[in-house]
């Protein structure tokens, strides 16, 4: 058999020692990953403390001066790349970045230890002294380093060859020495080549049995649990279904054209009905609300026509109290003492349409001030905006803003800030009509559009509320806030194609209000 040949009796390449089927291999690096990258940080730490110690053999040999610190730096920034490699790495990462991660720091290491080499020539070792360190190195690529032959392969002849070329021209040696670390060389790559492929193809067969030990305990646990089964099948009765109803945490309701023949303990605590069985002679229809009952009949008839299985659909439900309940209820046909009936799981959402709703409340509303946020603010303003433009009719915008609400902020804290704008959405409210729209449009700063409203009716509309507020006193522990506002008004123009354009105006006239003292109304 050939070296390069990929024919194995297992699956396993004869060269690299890994599965010939990419898939199989991928599977079997993912299920060793953990291991995996536990053995690549241990060797990144251990490699990179290694190197720094290697510092002190290098204060034997060239005692002080610049170029010894020049190593130092070389060996801190190496095992800085080793240290960084080992804490960088996660168990989400893929296998193949962290395989040539690794391969990347391999030939760091192999160029750093290159120019050591090099720079410490001066030194009093030679060739067949510094061979020792390259074939440490070399034996740690193939032995001790995880992952794919063919990088450590790559790492240690390159070395090799490398430390080859360096040693001939700079370090001290006879033509019998350097013969003799060539030898050596070729030897230790050949020898790593083969230990490590020998190691790899025996991971890959011990992963093979491993692997049809488990399929098999999986055939045979999934035959017994298959034989479990059909014997829990045949022993299965009315009565563990019953006790199986009586435990789920849904509402169950057995009826037969209507008469309800039995109710679980849920539906009992659901429907309020007391558990003396008093549900007897009972329709269903009894707690449903009127409005539904046709809904009820046509699913009824569904099920006796044939239908197997109802999706859900939601009701108004009653209780025995009285009460309403919305609710969700699945139907479908059953057995029940012979005679085949209508099974309903009903599930009471009443609290989950509450959330539903608040939720949609909360899209539409600030949930400070309870006014309507800037973006539903701007939805019903461009309504507006639309309809006076096809109908001719006017429109205003007010833009309002609480003069140095920041240091109310400073004074009194937030608290009281955001007491402040709540009391003035109240006094907005209090002063505009019902139709009109207000928005908190961000901070301290709220938009109302005034539909059929001119300039001379939004500037009134816009004094009045800006006297109320100066003439508003809020309560705050022992203290009294007061405030004021400035107004910016705009009228819609003809050429005013959408509501920023009309807003884009308020804000200037804003801006002129604050800039001419403050407590003012200003229109643009």
């Amino acid at each position: 058999m050939s070296w390069f040949s990929a024919k194995n009796s297992g699956g396993i390449s004869s060269f690299s020692g890994g599965f010939v089927d990419p898939a199989r291999e991928a599977e079997y690096r993912q299920d060793n990953f953990p291991a995996f990258l536990r053995e690549v940080r241990l060797v990144a730490v251990v490699g990179g403390l290694f190197y720094l110690l290697g510092f002190g053999v290098d204060c034997q040999i060239l005692h002080e001066g610049p170029l010894l610190w020049w190593l130092l730096f070389i060996r801190i920034l190496f095992a800085a790349l080793a240290m960084g490699l080992a804490s960088y790495i996660r168990p989400t990462m893929d296998y193949r970045l962290v395989d040539r991660l690794a391969f990347v720091v391999m030939l760091a290491c192999s160029a750093a230890t290159c120019l050591i080499i090099v720079l410490s020539q001066v030194g009093s070792l030679g060739l067949i002294q510094h061979s020792l360190t390259v074939f440490v190195f070399v034996t740690v690529y193939y032995i001790f380093v995880p992952g794919r032959l063919l990088y450590s392969a790559i790492s240690a002849v390159s070395f090799t060859i490398c430390f080859l070329i360096l040693g001939r021209l700079y370090l001290s040696h006879t033509p019998s020495a350097f013969t003799v670390v060539t030898l050596y060389m070729v030897m230790v790559n050949l020898l790593g080549i083969m230990v490590t492929q020998r190691l790899q193809r025996l991971r890959r067969m011990q992963y093979s049995i491993l692997q049809a030990e488990r399929q098999a305990n999986a055939a045979l646990r999934h035959e017994v649990e298959e034989r479990i089964k059909a014997e829990n099948e045949v022993r299965e009765t009315e009565e563990r279904f019953r006790r199986l109803v009586e435990l789920s945490p849904d509402a169950i309701v057995v009826h037969k054209d209507g008469g309800i023949l039995y109710v679980n303990a849920a539906a009992q605590r659901l429907f309020k009905i007391p558990p003396d069985g008093s549900f007897r002679g009972m329709s269903v229809f009894d707690f449903v609300q009127r409005d539904y009952h046709d809904i009820v009949k046509k699913r009824m008839r569904s099920l006796a026509e044939g239908v197997a299985f109802l999706a859900s659909v939601e009701l108004k439900l009653l209780c025995s109290d009285g009460e309403t309940i919305d609710a969700e209820v699945v139907s479908g046909t059953t057995q029940y003492k012979g005679q085949t009936a209508i099974q309903s799981i009903v599930r009471d959402v009443s609290i989950r349409k509450m959330m539903e709703n608040e939720l949609r409340r909360l899209a539409d509303h600030d949930a400070l001030t309870g006014t309507y946020n800037r973006r539903r603010f701007e939805e019903l303003s461009e309504a507006e905006m639309e309809r006076a433009k096809r109908y001719a009719r006017p429109l205003s915008v007010l833009l309002i803003d609480i003069d140095r609400f920041k240091e109310i902020n400073d004074r009194h804290g937030h608290a009281a800030g955001d007491l402040v704008l709540h009391e003035l959405v109240k006094v907005c409210q209090n002063q505009l009509r019902s139709q009109d729209v207000l928005g908190r449009l961000g901070g301290d700063e709220f938009g109302i559009t005034m539909a059929e409203s001119d300039r001379q009716a939004a500037l009134n509309a816009a004094a009045r509320l800006r006297r109320a507020v100066a003439e508003m006193e809020i309560p705050w522990g022992r203290n009294k806030i007061r405030l004021t506002v400035s107004v910016g008004v705009a009228e819609r123009l003809a050429q005013d194609l959408r509501l920023e354009d009309c807003l884009r105006r308020a804000d200037d006239a804003l801006y002129a209000a604050k800039h001419a003292g403050r407590d003012r109304v200003e229109a643009a």
